[in-house]
């Protein structure tokens, strides 16, 4: 979340991913992708994160004559990579963090209609420790919080561009892991669903 030239950032240049500072940079790593042809996942993992890098996609997409409603795919913007994995409360505490990821979702929502606007990342919590239960009913929360927060701001009620995405940890047999996304799934649909809402069963 830093440049790679602030001393902050020693040591954290080239450990993983590319290395993105600037529009040219993004430039350079999507040279000759199609992404009007093509979704990408951008792994831009904090909220504060996609707050820098997504724009900077959105200018590269620009540059090549492409309107935002072109081009599809997934960012991460997800508070538990910064609060809990990360541990980046000491940077910014989750209140803040929050808002942040929040302010994301109805950006995205509502300027660039084809991206999911947050990927949960049930792999992360599994690697902490954390089991199945806990994990799905975390992200459920989540998603009921996150719709909330939402719905009390300037896109209040409109829930027909709801577009999540999840990253589960499927490291059991075909069989479990099919039920264990089948019931992620009915469970966050189950806590965000609002009746009175045409369209929100289309998360």
């Amino acid at each position: 979340m830093y440049d790679s030239d602030d001393p902050i950032s020693k040591g954290q240049v080239g450990m993983s991913g590319a290395t993105i500072d600037s529009v040219e940079d993004m430039e350079a790593l999507f040279k000759d992708v199609p992404i009007d042809k093509v979704t990408v996942s951008l792994v831009t993992h904090y909220p504060s994160n996609t707050a820098i890098l997504f724009p900077m996609y959105l200018v590269m997409a620009e540059r090549r004559g492409l309107s935002w409603d072109k081009i599809g795919g997934s960012v991460q913007n997800d508070i538990t990579l910064e609060e809990v994995v990360r541990s980046g409360a000491e940077y910014i505490p989750p209140g803040d963090c929050f808002r942040i990821q929040c302010d994301n979702i109805e950006f995205i929502r509502g300027s660039v209609p084809r991206f999911n606007f947050i990927t949960y990342n049930g792999y992360n919590l599994a690697l902490l420790a954390s089991n199945l239960y806990f994990i799905i009913l975390y992200q459920s929360l989540r998603t009921a919080l996150i719709l909330e927060t939402s719905s009390k701001k300037s896109l209040a009620g409109d829930q027909k561009n709801v577009s999540l995405s999840a990253i589960q940890s499927t490291s059991c047999p075909l069989f479990s892991k099919s039920s264990r996304v089948r019931m992620a799934l009915a469970t966050a649909t189950a806590i965000s669903v609002t009746p009175e809402v045409p369209n929100s069963r289309r998360l």
